[in-house]
Parts: structure tokens; C-alpha cells; sequence
């Protein structure tokens, strides 16, 4: 009988171990709290998936116009060339060869 509880140490290990359960149910919900659910994530992804396609979409588009513009400058090279150059150099190119022969 020594090791028979009383009906007050009985009480108080039971409330003691209900405390302990309600605590621990506690921090559960705590942790809860803090989770995402599953649709909210998957709606989260697809936001992300679609601003990763958007940055992918101007990512291109900037390098078309860079093309663009490398063409353009190209085509202008060649114009300046064309244009301007080359006349000047048939009017001065024959001045110096007749001043040479003179």
C-alpha cells in the first residue's frame, strides 16, 4: 500500500499531465499556423511560373531589338561607306595620281 496514490497526488498528476497535452497542443497549432496549404502554394507557384514567363518573354523581346539595332547599325556602316566614302575617294584618289605625274 506504500505505493498506492492518494486521490490528491492522483488529481495532480493528472492535471499536470493535461497541462502538458494542452501545452503541446498549443505549440501544434502554433506550428500550423505558420504552414502554407497546399493550394495556396500551388496557387503561389503558378504566380511565380508566370512572372519567371513574363522576365523570360522581355528577356527576348530585348534581344531582338538588339538585333535590330546591331542590323541597323551594320546597314548604316554600310551606307556611310557606300555614300560618302567611296565618291570622296573618286574625286581625290584620281586628283592624286595626276599631281604624282605632273
Amino acid at each position: 500500500m506504500a505505493d498506492d496514490l492518494t486521490l490528491g497526488e492522483l488529481g495532480r498528476r493528472l492535471e499536470a499531465g493535461l497541462s502538458d497535452i494542452k501545452d503541446d497542443v498549443h505549440q501544434l497549432g502554433l506550428r500550423l499556423d505558420g504552414k502554407v496549404s497546399a493550394d495556396v502554394l500551388r496557387l503561389e507557384q503558378a504566380a511565380q511560373d508566370e512572372r519567371h514567363k513574363a522576365l523570360a518573354d522581355q528577356v527576348i523581346e530585348m534581344r531582338k531589338a538588339r538585333e535590330l539595332d546591331a542590323k541597323t547599325l551594320r546597314d548604316t556602316r554600310r551606307w556611310l561607306v557606300g555614300v560618302v566614302v567611296v565618291p570622296i575617294l573618286a574625286v581625290i584618289l584620281p586628283l592624286l595620281l595626276t599631281r604624282g605625274k605632273l
